[in-house]
């Protein structure tokens, strides 16, 4: 890490453990916040289970229609089955435009970002922020994305070595895949070549659940780019041929491999139906 990464991070730390401190209480039931995070304002839906002790942080992703309090609404039996508390911000338009936000930030016209710049940097310091206004600053916390809100969670679970109870991605359009494809579709460019068999085993040991609606197969708002192309011709063949792939590298490498696949029946590209099924409620299990 150079300095000036080493300095950002520190500020960054910094900053993180200041807004824990100052956090406001997250109630029992549903509420609204409004969360500094590096700086940069957040509305946060929030959701707490009136009749137990908290259990986990969920942190919950919308899509690109950024409707986080609907996402926060069919999130709560996932939330009430495990005692979780629910924190799901609402990345505005006019701040992260589709790309920079469901694709992770990470890379900007084909440049790198730097660390501390990215979109995928801001899922920390919402945990802590979380924890804080919990209190209960160890708090295992899970991750839960659909849609755009899935391929950000995706690009955290690749890049940023975050310790997630789990990786739950349900129905992306793109996947990030275990091979040295440019990112933010692989591990090329982000890591230096010698490192970079090291971040792609960890990424398969990361505990990822693979949720995949099994009539996912239109192409609404599909991403129809190379690279997404490449992987499949709709979410659900994406998904599979991305399971499938990160499986076979595992296997080959005797690397360990913390993946799963749940799949479900009859269900399309739908946000509700997927976030209330029973295998997604199964995938924190």
């Amino acid at each position: 890490m150079t300095i000036p990464n080493t300095l950002a991070a520190l500020a960054a730390a910094l900053a993180l453990l200041a807004g824990a401190a100052h956090a406001q209480p997250i109630g029992p039931d549903s509420g609204e916040q409004s969360v500094t995070l590096l700086g940069t304002p957040f509305q946060v839906s929030t959701y707490r289970p009136p009749n137990c002790v908290p259990r986990m942080v969920l942190a919950v992703f919308h899509g690109n229609d950024r409707d986080a309090g609907p996402h926060r609404k069919v999130s709560r039996g996932i939330a009430d089955t495990y005692c979780a508390v629910v924190v799901a911000p609402r990345f505005e338009k006019q701040q992260f435009s589709d790309a920079a936000f469901s694709l992770g930030g990470v890379v900007d016209n084909g440049a790198l970002v730097p660390p501390g710049k990215r979109t995928i940097d801001y899922v920390a310091p919402l945990i802590a922020w979380a924890r804080g206004a919990v209190g209960q600053p160890a708090l295992p916390f899970a991750l839960l994305g659909h849609s755009g809100g899935a391929q950000l969670v995706n690009r955290v679970a690749a890049y940023v070595p975050l310790d997630a109870r789990r990786f739950v991605i349900a129905n992306p359009s793109t996947w990030v895949l275990p091979n040295l494809e440019p990112a933010p579709y692989g591990f090329g460019n982000i890591v230096a070549p010698a490192d970079a068999e090291k971040a792609i085993r960890a990424y398969l040991a990361r505990p990822i659940v693979v949720v995949l609606g099994e009539k996912d197969t239109g192409n609404g708002a599909l991403a129809m780019n190379r690279e997404a192309v490449a992987q499949g011709e709709n979410r659900l063949m994406r998904g599979r041929n991305t399971f499938a792939l990160a499986e076979r590298v595992a296997r080959e490498h005797k690397w360990p491999f913390g993946w799963k696949k749940l799949e479900v029946p009859n269900i399309g590209h739908d946000f509700s139906n997927m976030l209330e099924s029973r295998q997604t409620l199964e995938a924190f299990r």
